[in-house]
């Protein structure tokens, strides 16, 4: 009986050793967990370059580790995206260079999502869109103004957050407490909207891809399901922005207004529902945002008029801009402005001639635009189609570098400044570009035949590099 009591005795002390080790293990244990959290806790707080990214919900690591933070030329910290590398994890084709070009280069990238392609330059505050959802034989580009450049780390295009945004079709808020950003893509907010609209029985959510993007802008275009007339809600509240009273609207993102039609002519009306441009017109387009000019068009005839729906330039001309199409080596993005100040406008007996924007700053923000026709002699036709062939040879309308626009009469060519002069006359039966290993040259052949080096002559004649 004694021998059992000590072996029963044994047995427990055991147990109690076992207990003691395992409760130890579980305190130590507990306190390597405790000093993990803090040291996590404080890693996260106090670590400035941890910082949290998700995108739609789900947390994005390969994200996370290419942003990098800069101080801007306002003193401000700002992150930055690497444009091409996000865009290879939203699933884009990317390319360096201008889009639609043969040069490649790493001043220029794009890149292109199912709907639209986006152009970025360094060192700029515009980007250029293309809406490939739209069909045109032409391409279109759009312009989009940032407030911060792109710029350029070592081989790589970088862009702010709020170029981001606006170039990737997203939304973005950053918790600078929490070292977080949280990003809404176009997609997860077409899924909310959708639903907004079917559980409200509203209609049927506009399915076009430019008046989609209004709901970046808390808004949401809506055919009615009675009629189909068109109308505008409040994406977050449904308030009705706009009536349905509309044939088609049409949503302008880089204005944050609507182009609207009713019985067969066009207006615009401004996200607070106040009429911009009466509905006169029988085909409005944006043709500088900068300035806020659009092309009207009443009767086949065209003109300019300003986003107040004063008359810029008088709707009696057969023609406002010029086909850019086959001019793609030129770096131009649009036939209506060229070199970013001048209209060429082409009258009844077939002839061109030049409008000048000459724009100012309001202290309100707003530009006060004018159009004043250049007085120069009549043109035949703006650019030249050339008839050289040979390598890597294409068509020249302008050079961006000096200011100057190639311009003919009687079948002679010649180059036209900002101020109408043409120097060194019209003296050329051709002109074009050739590139040749990457670099870009600027060819004319005079009457006599021989073949000149434009850049040279205009250097001759004093004109300097613009930048």
């Amino acid at each position: 009986m004694k021998l059992y009591d000590e072996e029963e005795l044994r047995k427990k002390n055991e147990k109690s050793k076992n207990v003691k080790k395992i409760i130890l293990v579980s305190i130590i244990f507990t306190a390597i967990l405790i000093v993990l959290t803090i040291v996590s806790i404080y890693y996260l707080i106090y670590n400035p370059n941890k910082i949290t990214i998700t995108v739609d919900g789900q947390e994005s690591e390969n994200i996370e580790n290419m942003i990098i933070k800069k101080t801007t030329d306002d003193g401000d910290e700002a992150i930055f995206f690497p444009i091409r590398k996000v865009a290879d994890e939203f699933g884009y084709k990317s390319s360096n260079g201008d889009y639609g070009t043969n040069v490649e280069n790493l001043e220029n990238c794009y890149v292109e999502s199912d709907n639209e392609v986006v152009i970025f330059t360094q060192d700029s505050t515009t980007l250029y869109t293309i809406d490939k959802t739209v069909e045109n034989n032409n391409v279109e580009y759009e312009e989009l103004i940032i407030d911060t450049p792109v710029i350029r780390i070592d081989d790589s295009l970088y862009i702010d957050s709020y170029g981001f945004a606006k170039a990737f079709n997203v939304n973005i808020r950053i918790d600078n407490k929490k070292k977080k950003i949280s990003i809404t893509t176009l997609d997860r907010f077409i899924e909310s909207a959708e639903e907004k609209v079917l559980d409200s029985e509203l209609g049927s959510l506009d399915e076009r891809f430019v008046n989609q993007k209004a709901i970046l802008d808390n808004m949401m275009i809506i055919s009615s399901d009675y009629d189909g007339q068109k109308g505008v809600i409040n994406y977050s509240t449904k308030e009705e922005i706009l009536g349905y009273q509309y044939d088609d609207i049409t949503y302008i993102p880089t204005k944050k207004i609507f182009m609207v039609e009713k019985n067969g002519k066009v207006g615009i009306i401004d996200r607070d529902g106040v009429v911009r441009v009466k509905l006169q017109y029988d085909n409005l387009t944006l043709i500088d945002n900068e300035n806020g000019l659009y092309l009207a068009e009443n009767n086949s005839r065209f003109g300019v008029i300003d986003e107040e729906g004063n008359i810029k330039i008088y709707i009696e001309y057969s023609k406002i801009g010029v086909d850019i199409s086959e001019y793609a080596d030129n770096g131009l993005k649009s036939g209506y402005i060229l070199l970013g100040k001048i209209i060429p406008v082409q009258r009844y007996d077939g002839k061109w001639i030049f409008f000048s924007i000459n724009s100012q700053k309001n202290q309100d923000g707003s530009n006060s635009v004018q159009c004043t026709r250049i007085e120069n002699g009549d043109f035949d036709s703006i650019g030249c189609i050339s008839n050289v062939i040979r390598g890597n040879t294409s068509n020249l309308i302008a050079i961006k570098d000096y200011n100057v626009i190639v311009v003919q009469k009687y079948n002679r060519y010649g180059f036209m400044d900002l101020q109408g002069r043409v120097a060194p006359g019209l003296v050329y039966s051709d002109t074009f570009i050739e590139t040749t290993s990457g670099k870009t040259n600027y060819y004319a052949i005079d009457l006599n035949g021989n073949q000149i080096q434009v850049i040279e002559e205009l250097k001759k004649r004093g004109y300097n590099k613009t930048n």
